[in-house]
């Protein structure tokens, strides 16, 4: 079992009180699971208690524990297909009513129905967007847990080394008085960025930290990416590689997006504010993760060099989208739509219709069921766009190119 699934160790959590970088109101008041093996941890994920404990106990009576290693995450993401089956798939039409059918707490629940946010809950199925917030959720309190759990074993060392040391930086300690914003103090808005981003989360060679974004170079295309730091995060997946490279599966979409019916593809904006919905959206449902606008500069060139389609909202861009959303083999296509499916880079318009509904829109009825209204807009109209690398070969081409030139954006946590 990997030391994060067992948490903090009670010596490993003292030191940690003795050195303020978490004391138990800040514990308390933050609701970071101690344990990612614990009905704190589902509830944290957003499941009612009751519900939490009802999932935990069923894990805990799982037989044959060696031959069945799924975790408590792995039994309450799979609570989620009971939203796709009788009698609460009846109810998709009511959300609300679906997740307090199954068991989801009230503050996810509101986060999901946000008003602001109804664009984006329409892009994906219920389903499919608590998967990614309670994977986020997951990743969030794994991140926290690991880096307590580093400082911890630091200071457990320094202390038996008979020197008093400086945790640098880490968890500021927060007031103990009832108006403090305590919740911060042991979230990721009280951390150095020295500290979070040299070393906890990049190589600290390959990283540094500035305070004003790059120029837009002539000759090349600037792409926006919003999205959490928590989904799926794991400490042997980080988005950049101990010799420098950039892991691109990190940022890879799976099929069944707007362009990519069969195969992984990466999912980019030339418009900041298209990035902006989805990180805030983002900011939504992980509460208590960062989020992050990733902006990289393509050169003009490259784009040039490679095969590149545009599909715009049309008839080709109703009927080609309905093919993805329905995960069609490519060999399947009809002649038109191939060339799409081909390309090394498309460029076309968002779809922010429930993936759900589409698969179940008859071929036939395709044209006049998918309309204009169905697309992602900002705030002054525009339709968003999405600019999509659509293989590993232009993707291993496009990596060092933007190697070592990536700009984040990082979005701390603003939990109140």
């Amino acid at each position: 079992m990997s030391s994060h699934l067992k948490g903090l160790t009670p010596e490993e959590f003292q030191i940690l009180e003795q050195e303020k970088i978490v004391g138990a109101t800040n514990f308390v008041t933050f609701d970071l699971p101690e344990s990612l093996e614990s009905v704190a941890l589902i509830e944290y994920l957003g499941y009612t208690r009751a519900k939490a404990e009802e999932i935990f106990a069923r894990w805990c009576a799982r037989p044959d524990p060696d031959s069945n290693p799924y975790t408590p995450k792995d039994h309450a993401l799979v609570e989620l297909s009971n939203l796709e089956r009788a009698p609460l798939r009846d109810l998709l039409d009511r959300p609300a009513e679906a997740m307090r059918g199954l068991g989801i707490a009230e503050e996810m629940l509101n986060c999901m129905m946000a008003p602001e946010h109804k664009d984006m809950l329409e892009t994906e199925t219920l389903a499919a967007w608590l998967d990614i917030a309670m994977r986020s959720r997951y990743g969030t309190a794994m991140r926290y847990l690991d880096i307590l759990k580093a400082r911890a074993v630091r200071a457990i060392r320094t202390k038996k080394g008979n020197e008093r040391g400086n945790i640098d930086g880490v968890f500021q300690p927060g007031g103990s008085t009832p108006d403090t914003d305590v919740a911060l103090a042991t979230s990721s808005i009280s951390m150095s960025l020295e500290s979070k981003f040299h070393g906890e989360m990049f190589p600290r060679e390959y990283a540094t930290i500035v305070q004003t974004p790059p120029q837009n170079r002539p000759g090349f295309v600037t792409l926006y990416k919003g999205k959490s730091t928590g989904f799926e995060y794991q400490k042997q997946t980080t988005l950049i590689t101990e010799n420098g490279n950039l892991n691109m599966q990190f940022i890879a979409t799976y099929n069944g997006g707007d362009f990519n019916g069969q195969d992984l593809a990466w999912y980019w904006s030339r418009e900041k504010e298209t990035a902006e919905k989805y990180r805030q959206w983002a900011a939504k449902y992980d509460v208590h993760g960062e989020t992050w606008i990733m902006q990289i500069q393509v050169p003009e060139t490259f784009l040039q060099s490679v095969n590149i389609e545009r599909l715009w909202y049309g008839y080709d861009w109703k009927q080609y989208l309905w093919y993805c959303k329905t995960m069609t083999p490519n060999s399947k296509l009809p002649e038109n739509l191939r060339k799409y499916a081909t390309a090394d880079v498309m460029e076309g318009h968002i779809c922010k219709r429930h993936p759900s509904t589409v698969p179940k829109i008859l071929k036939q009825n395709v044209q006049q069921k998918l309309t204009e209204d169905d697309c992602l807009v900002l705030g002054n109209g525009r339709k968003s766009t999405q600019t999509v690398f659509m293989n590993w070969e232009v993707v291993d081409k496009l990596e060092p190119l933007i190697r070592g030139k990536m700009y984040i954006e990082v979005h701390l946590a603003s939990v109140k």
